[in-house]
């Protein structure tokens, strides 16, 4: 990873949004909720979308560059299925 950054987009298009993703060089987006079609939108540009991710941004960065960040410490509420299995995101 070379640069890691807290963006915050006032673009209201989400292709504009997803754009200036691509412009960035983002390869990878750590989000919280994300709606089916823009997550379409941003991997039709390659760019890797972890969902569904909650805690502090230091924590959640560190948690994906340890690959713990799919554990359900890291899912936002609800993101499984009653039995302990995940169902936002990666399983």
């Amino acid at each position: 990873m070379k640069n890691a950054h807290l963006l915050r987009f006032a673009h209201p298009s989400s292709l504009r949004r997803a754009e200036r993703l691509d412009d960035l060089g983002m390869q990878v987006l750590i989000c919280g909720g994300i709606s089916d079609s823009y997550a379409k939108v941003i991997e039709a540009r390659r760019i890797e979308i972890v969902p569904f991710a909650t805690g502090s941004v230091q924590e959640v960065l560190g948690a994906y560059l340890s690959g713990d960040v799919y554990r359900k410490h890291y899912r936002m509420p609800g993101c499984e299925d009653g039995h302990g299995k995940p169902f936002c995101g990666k399983d």
